[in-house]
């Protein structure tokens, strides 16, 4: 179900920790990502998002979604994902993935 919304050369990537003081870009691919969310495991994934603000622009959307995940009830990190999605002749589907990662569960103050 989850590869469905996705265009099949969708690109993947976070924006997470610092190393010597720069964040760092790392690249995943779909099918990583479809198969760590599609495999068996026994805690339970928990991303808790907001829709903040989607904007459309014809076949371009951009969606804006700060979220907090959890494992079970335990608070494992927070950040934002930023979709852009195409709106193609099978519905929409989600072309680019971003998200901010933050273990301190505080998001940094936007300006």
């Amino acid at each position: 179900m989850v590869k469905a919304v996705f265009a099949d050369n969708a690109i993947l990537q976070t924006i997470s920790g610092k190393q010597e003081g720069a964040p760092v870009l790392v690249t995943g691919s779909l099918q990583q990502f479809l198969r760590a969310v599609g495999a068996p495991h026994t805690d339970v994934w928990d991303e808790r998002i907001t829709f903040e603000r989607i904007m459309v622009d014809g076949a371009l959307a951009s969606v804006w979604t700060p979220y907090r995940f959890y494992l079970n009830e335990k608070f494992s990190h927070c950040g934002v994902n930023s979709f852009q999605l195409m709106k193609s002749a099978s519905g929409w589907k989600i072309i680019y993935l971003v998200d901010t990662r933050y273990s301190s569960g505080l998001l940094p103050s936007r300006k």
